[in-house]
């Protein structure tokens, strides 16, 4: 059974982000076999596999189409502003016993612009509050019939998302379709804890134990790992331009930790 990870770059910004991340990878799990798909013919040891195709602009719908034609039996699918800071081969063990785990977003329910919102509410209010919106960056995967139609709801639902939303001159993210999606599926899903998707944009975040992936552009991604991971207790982290203060709980005190980074790469 073969597995490995995909990575959907479409522009030199977004190829030079992949061969970060998979750099990155490759420092923490040697043999992991990874493919990408890229519309710029390069030479790197970082990929075993690059498929050339013939696009010239990113799309949310490609990134979809892409990675549902994986190589392997079981992929992990990460976004290219990903940053690996441990081993992550343990994800492959839940694949036996689930078909798909993702995190949750870190804004638990889909965020759009107002007209648009207006035109998705009919599809959108037949999924309960509780099932939350989960984050499209990390997609962890086997390869099967049902994930097939999966993907093949997921381009369908996005593809009538983008129309409603450029009808209107609005744009909309993956999440809201790929919510959607795995809603009507009959998928067994698996909920990831943020370690393994530790989101930056938002800037502030809980912890507990070590991080595993972060998923956000930074420009000190290496130093801003060793600063999350200098103390695994539970806790909440704050960064600002090139500092990050760590607040962690250890029984009968907070212990904060300032740490300044180089804020370069």
């Amino acid at each position: 059974m073969s597995t490995g990870v995909v990575y959907v770059a479409i522009g030199e910004k977004s190829l030079d982000e992949a061969c970060q991340s998979a750099a990155s990878l490759k420092a923490k799990i040697p043999g992991v076999h990874t493919t990408i798909f890229c519309n710029k013919k390069f030479v790197s040891s970082y990929f075993d596999n690059i498929q050339l195709v013939d696009k010239k602009q990113y799309s949310r719908e490609l990134k979809i189409m892409y990675s549902s034609m994986s190589p392997y039996d079981q992929t992990l699918f990460l976004d290219t502003d990903t940053y690996i800071c441990e081993d992550i081969s343990e994800l492959f063990e839940l694949l036996p016993r689930f078909d798909i785990a993702l995190a949750t977003a870190a804004i638990r329910h889909s965020v759009m612009r107002r007209k648009t919102a207006g035109h998705l509410e009919q599809f959108m209010k037949q999924i309960p509050a509780s099932f939350s919106q989960p984050n499209g960056g990390l997609i962890l995967f086997n390869k099967s019939p049902e994930i097939y139609h999966f993907f093949a709801n997921w381009l369908g639902l996005q593809h009538r998302n983008e129309n409603i939303a450029q009808s209107l001159k609005e744009t909309i993210g993956d999440q809201p379709a790929l919510r959607e999606a795995l809603f009507h599926s009959n998928l067994q899903i698996f909920n990831l804890a943020p370690e393994y998707n530790c989101r930056l944009v938002f800037r502030v975040g809980y912890l507990q134990g070590k991080v595993k992936i972060l998923h956000g552009r930074h420009p000190d991604l290496p130093g801003l790992a060793k600063a999350l991971n200098s103390d695994t207790a539970p806790r909440v982290f704050f960064i600002k331009d090139n500092t990050v203060t760590v607040v962690a709980e250890h029984r009968t005190k907070l212990d904060y930790q300032v740490h300044q980074l180089n804020g370069e790469s």
